[in-house]
C-alpha cells in the first residue's frame, strides 16, 4: 500500500531535481547575455620584473580558455575586455633555518600586485575594478632562478584565477 502512494512521487523528484541541476548550471554566471567573447590584451608593467606583463597575460588566457565561458578572441572583435597592469614584485624571506651564523632564509615568498578591471566593449562600460589584487608563491633559498620561476607561476596562476572568478562568477 505504501509504495501505490510513493512510486508517482518518484517521476516528480527526478524532474524536479534535474531543473535544480540545469537552474544551477545556467545561473552561476553574472554575465550580460550580450557579453560571450573577452580580448586580453598584453598586461602593462610597471615594476622592473623583465617579461612578468607576458607571463601574466598568457596565464589569463589559459584561465579564460580552460574555464570556456568566455571565447578569446582579438580586442577589436571583443564583447569585453580585461585589462591588467603589474604594479609591483615583492621577494620576501618566508621562513627561516637556524644556522651558526645566525638565521638563514630557507624559502621566499614571491608576490606579484596588480590593478585590473574588466569592461564592456559593447556598452562602453566598466564591469568591476580592482585597485590591488595579489597573487603569491613560494620558493626554496637560495633563489636559482629555477625555483624562483616556480614562485611566479604560482603567483601569475593564483592571479589569473581570481580575475576569471570576478569576471564570470560576480563581484
Amino acid at each position: 500500500m505504501k509504495i501505490k502512494y510513493i512510486l508517482p512521487l518518484v517521476p516528480l523528484s527526478l524532474v524536479t531535481a534535474l531543473l535544480g541541476c540545469w537552474y544551477y548550471s545556467t545561473s552561476g554566471s553574472t554575465l550580460p547575455p550580450h557579453i560571450k567573447t573577452v580580448a586580453v590584451p598584453l598586461a602593462e608593467n610597471e615594476t622592473l620584473e623583465y617579461g612578468i606583463e607576458a607571463t601574466l597575460t598568457d596565464a589569463v588566457i589559459a584561465a579564460f580558455v580552460s574555464d570556456n565561458t568566455l571565447r578569446v578572441v582579438e580586442k577589436k572583435a571583443a564583447d569585453s575586455l580585461i585589462k591588467v597592469k603589474v604594479i609591483d614584485v615583492k621577494d620576501e624571506p618566508l621562513t627561516y633555518s637556524a644556522e651558526k651564523t645566525g638565521e638563514k632564509a630557507q624559502e621566499y615568498r614571491l608576490s606579484i600586485q596588480v590593478q585590473a578591471c574588466y569592461l564592456d566593449s559593447k556598452k562602453d562600460k566598466k564591469l568591476w575594478e580592482e585597485k590591488l589584487l595579489e597573487g603569491w608563491g613560494a620558493y626554496e633559498a637560495p633563489g636559482e632562478t629555477e625555483q624562483r620561476a616556480e614562485g611566479i607561476d604560482a603567483a601569475v596562476k593564483m592571479l589569473a584565477s581570481e580575475i576569471l572568478q570576478r569576471t564570470v562568477a560576480g563581484w
